[in-house]
């Protein structure tokens, strides 16, 4: 009879949960036998099991193997062999009549009390139980145990009722009160709400499994494994949310591995990285991947995108050892051209070689243009070197030992220039020089000996603007042409002719303004404010022996003026070390403020020209590498202002600065840093009247710069250089005498003003082929006192074509 209950509640209480309930709760041969299935009704949390009671009991006492009412408590004979079985007579009374609301459903009730009868107890206990009456069954149940306390049908009715009215802990605990009559009670009532949790679990409801569960001992297995499940749960949920560090702890504190965690960390980083490298971020990208690898180990997808964010950010050494191994592992087209890319950029050609041969596949075929390339560079420096050798041989012992020197000083020339094109120069020097020239809105540094010799020509538009009327002047160049020939030991020195053409326009006259030796007394005349086409010629040498450098220039002023020309020129010296460079010049050169200035002009009044402004004077500038990316940078200039009829003047005039180098991948420099100038002429020579020169001369300028210069990587087919500053000036200009050179009395009145600044350069320049490049200028500079704006489009054809730009391609000063 134990082993009949045990089976019933078991059975009643894990097939109602499963979807299909046999029938169950008879004797030992009714278990026996294959019963009926009923279809459940839907169930949910924990009513899911209890739901399929009623028709467990119903299946049961319909069944036609069980021919009286189930719960009679009455035995059923075992079946002999081969004959049917031998069931019990049914009981007179009827479970329908005992739970009747009638007055012989109350007596008899009443009588089963009052007679203590606990077969009739439990059987009213069933019946209320076929109808769903769960507490009132279980009141019945619990009268029978009060009846006959050993009565275990009584006990499995009470702990399915409780279970069926929802409270799965409160059937647990009656089923830990009666182990002795139903020892495996509380092992199944465990079962089927675990069974129940679990799925709560699959279907994401973990808060109605916690509560299913709660109350329940951890000692019991399938409720720690439901725990352990929930955890796991909400450890996704975190992970999803990519709340690592919660995962984590949750993982830590129920026992479960943290690797996966860690991998989905990892991947979400490499996703991450991924994007950081498509927009271009690659120092973000390299960041991440090694975020991610302290988080887990790279597989090789993400060992593949750390190798190419080394490369990026130009680290080609470990770049190239991460592609190598990647290759080793499996010969990919991608990781084959990351090791020759690499071993490209740091030059290790020797190595790409050795490698090639030895791993071949897709390393083969990729590397095969670079070595090519890399023989042709070698067989060419090979016969250049052939030919300066027997150049060296046909000469005397003494003119071989000057050569052998002198071929010392040309190659360690080469060596400095095919140093990011600066002369040897760290970047930071190189960055910290090309803010010199902050406020200009042309490059004036000049320019260093090319490695081939070229032609360049152009055009090119120039225009300042002040106040208006004549203070305007635009200068078109149409065309300019520039001839460099590269020679000596080396190719240490060069020599350039220029000519340019230019016309110049001084813009409308501003009625009303005094010009020449006019007076208010004078009626206007026809003023001249254009040219005819200008030439204005130049001659430049350039010699660079290891460090330092020595250049003359000659030309002329425009020839074709009103006043006739007068040369021009600078004579200097340049020094470039490895943490300083420094540059010393004497110079003679155009005041190109003005028409006034630049040529000279005609009095209307008169007939007789004044104008043309030379300035001489000496020049010093220098920078130096500070260290951890500073530089610093200086100018200082003196000067007189010479003109035909024009008042000598004179003029002082510095720049300093610092610079700081910033990191940017696929630049030679990126340098920011404040600059500061100052400038003071003796007179003020700005008008237009006999005896000035037409030239902004302010008694005394201060001028504060955040600027930012730039130059992109060299050795590629492309080339782009510039500078971008903001700032504020104030200048103050002295009062001055109508007509400088015999003042009558009256004065043009003193004035002071200041305003932000701008200014903004760039310089790009494409390499069409070997021999062919293409480049373009463009610049732009706002004071207080002009605006200066300048675009230009020049050509270059070398005569020994190569592959490659750097900064000696460059195009510098007008």
């Amino acid at each position: 009879m134990f082993f009949s209950i045990q089976r019933s509640l078991l059975l009643s209480l894990s097939l109602a949960m499963s979807g299909s309930v046999m029938v169950v709760r008879a004797q030992d041969s009714v278990l026996d036998a294959t019963a009926t299935a009923v279809n459940p009704e839907p169930v949910s949390a924990v009513s899911a099991a209890g739901g399929q009671v009623e028709e467990v009991a119903a299946a049961v006492r319909s069944s036609p193997l069980v021919e009286t009412p189930i719960a009679t408590g009455e035995s059923i004979a075992p079946a002999s062999a081969g004959e049917p079985a031998s069931l019990p007579e049914p009981r007179k009374s009827d479970a329908a009549s005992l739970i009747a609301p009638d007055s012989e459903g109350q007596m008899q009730r009443e009588a089963i009390i009052k007679s203590h009868d606990a077969t009739g107890a439990l059987d009213v206990g069933w019946a209320y139980f076929d109808q769903k009456q769960w507490e009132t069954s279980r009141q019945w149940f619990d009268r029978a145990l009060d009846f006959d306390p050993k009565s275990s049908r009584a006990a499995e009715g009470l702990i399915m009722s409780t279970y069926r009215e929802g409270n799965a802990k409160a059937a647990y605990e009656v089923a830990q009160a009666h182990a002795g009559l139903v020892p495996e009670g509380q092992a199944i009532v465990v079962k089927a709400v675990a069974t129940t949790a679990q799925q709560l679990v699959s279907d994401g409801e973990v808060e109605k499994a916690e509560s299913l569960i709660s109350g329940f001992p951890e000692t019991e297995a399938p409720i720690a494994e439901i725990r352990k499940a929930i955890a796991s749960r909400r450890m996704e949920s975190a992970v999803a949310r990519q709340e690592y560090e919660e995962a984590r702890t949750i993982a830590k504190a129920n026992d479960i591995d943290t690797a996966v965690v860690a991998r989905d960390e990892a991947a979400d980083l490499l996703q991450q990285a991924a994007e950081a490298r498509d927009s271009g971020q690659h120092r973000a990208s390299l960041d991440l991947v090694d975020q991610a690898e302290k988080v887990a180990p790279l597989e090789r997808s993400g060992r593949r995108l750390k190798a190419w964010s080394l490369y990026r950010n130009r680290d080609f050494d470990d770049s190239a050892k991460m592609f190598e191994e990647l290759y080793r592992e499996g010969k990919d087209r991608d990781s084959a051209e990351g090791l020759v890319n690499s071993l490209q950029q740091s030059g290790k050609t020797d190595s790409l070689a050795k490698l090639s041969k030895e791993l071949g596949g897709p390393l083969a075929s990729a590397s095969e243009p670079v070595l090519l390339a890399a023989n042709r560079a070698e067989e060419e420096r090979l016969r250049r070197q052939s030919e300066q050798q027997r150049e060296l041989l046909a000469q005397a012992e003494r003119e071989r030992q000057m050569a052998a020197a002198d071929d010392q000083a040309g190659q360690d020339a080469m060596a400095a220039r095919a140093s990011a094109g600066s002369g040897g120069m760290t970047t930071t020097v190189a960055a910290a020089s090309a803010m010199t020239f902050s406020g200009d809105p042309i490059d004036r540094t000049r320019r260093d000996i090319p490695e081939s010799s070229r032609i360049n020509g152009g055009v090119g538009v120039q225009t300042t603007t002040r106040d208006g009327g004549l203070d305007k002047l635009r200068v078109t160049h149409m065309p300019t042409v520039e001839t460099t020939l590269v020679f000596g030991t080396g190719g240490n020195q060069s020599l350039t002719l220029g000519v340019h053409a230019l016309s110049l326009d001084g813009g409308g006259f501003r009625s009303g303004r005094l010009v020449g030796s006019a007076d208010s007394t004078l009626d206007p005349r026809p003023f001249v404010t254009e040219t005819d086409t200008l030439i204005e010629p130049t001659l430049a040498y350039r010699l660079e022996k290891g460090e330092r450098a020595f250049f003359a220039e000659i030309g002329t002023t425009p020839l074709g003026a009103d006043i006739s020309a007068k040369p021009v020129g600078a004579i200097g010296v340049e020094w470039q070390g490895e943490r300083a460079a420094a540059g010393l010049q004497g110079f003679s050169e155009s005041v190109k403020e003005s028409m006034l200035s630049y040529t000279g002009m005609t009095d209307p009044y008169t007939g007789e020209s004044w104008g043309r402004v030379v300035k001489t004077g000496v020049r010093a500038d220098g920078a130096i590498d500070l260290g951890d990316n500073w530089g610093a940078h200086g100018l200082f200039e003196f000067s007189k202002l010479e003109g035909e009829g024009v008042v000598d003047n004179s003029s002082v005039s510095g720049d300093i600065g610092l610079s700081y180098q910033l990191d940017v991948p696929g630049f030679e420099y990126v340098a920011i840093g404040p600059n500061f100038h100052f400038e003071a002429y003796d007179k003020n020579l700005s008008q237009f009247t006999n005896g000035h020169g037409g030239y902004f001369s302010p008694d005394q300028l201060y001028q504060g710069m955040l600027g930012a210069s730039f130059m992109t990587e060299t050795g590629r087919s492309w080339l782009a250089e510039g500078f971008v500053g903001v700032g504020a000036q104030s200048n103050d200009q002295a009062a001055a005498p109508v007509l400088a050179n015999s003042p009558d009395g009256r004065f043009y009145e003193a004035s002071s003003d200041s305003s932000a600044i701008f200014t903004a350069r760039m310089q790009a320049l494409f390499e069409l082929n070997p021999q062919w490049r293409l480049g373009a200028q463009a610049g732009y500079a706002k004071t207080a006192a002009y605006e200066d704006f300048a675009v230009s489009l020049y050509m270059s054809f070398l005569f020994d074509g190569h592959s490659g730009l750097d900064a000696t391609d460059l195009k510098r000063g007008q």
